[in-house]
């Protein structure tokens, strides 16, 4: 699957849960621009509704393992890049599995 295609699709889960403006990937750096948009919004939670962002995550299923060992293990300064990060991985893990699963059931 083509890159900007990935990261399209994965935007488009996140956008389910974050309030990411719309608009079109840069073809570049889809992933940073991706990383971009999402990283202040990850910041705020953490600072101000951290409840929400548990529940985000544990909706998006990033695996609770490797939330606790962002939580205990990131520099408290690099948390929001770590579970940016993580949403970001999971969620095109989420559409490279889609892409496979319905490519093999045609």
């Amino acid at each position: 699957m083509e890159e900007i295609v990935l990261a399209e699709k994965s935007i488009e889960l996140i956008r389910k849960d974050f309030d990411l403006p719309d608009g079109a990937l840069i073809a570049e750096d889809p992933w940073g621009q991706l990383f971009d948009q999402l990283k202040p919004i990850i910041k705020r939670m953490l600072d101000g509704d951290f409840n929400q962002l548990l529940i985000i995550l544990y909706r998006i299923d990033v695996p609770e393992n490797q939330v606790k060992e962002i939580l205990e293990m990131a520099n408290p300064s690099d948390l929001s890049d770590e579970i940016t990060n993580a949403i970001i991985a999971r969620q095109k893990q989420k559409v490279i599995l889609r892409s496979k699963y319905s490519s093999e059931n045609q």
